[in-house]
């Protein structure tokens, strides 16, 4: 298990732990950019921009969507689509 993959599922864990939607909201956007610094071996990664919309951050984002989802069930997401856009965020 990566060092990536572990923090994923350490976070996962936590949003389960949790009702409170505060916690809840802060652990998933953790998440989010927890998958989106994966990307940075890709030529033009550029680090996160808060309210950013770039495609990578939204691969980060569905990611994540997917791994909570999923939780649950024992299956595991697939992995982003690291080169999808030809890498980097925009």
């Amino acid at each position: 298990m990566t060092d990536q993959s572990a923090a994923i599922e350490t976070v996962k864990t936590a949003i389960a732990a949790t009702s409170d939607p505060e916690m809840n909201r802060d652990l998933r956007n953790t998440l989010i950019m927890v998958v989106y610094e994966g990307f940075a071996f890709l030529p033009g990664y550029v680090r996160w921009a808060p309210g950013g919309n770039s495609v990578k951050q939204n691969e980060a984002r569905d990611f994540a969507r997917r791994a909570i989802a999923t939780r649950d069930t024992g299956s595991a997401p697939a992995e982003p689509a690291a080169d999808r856009d030809g890498g980097g965020g925009e």
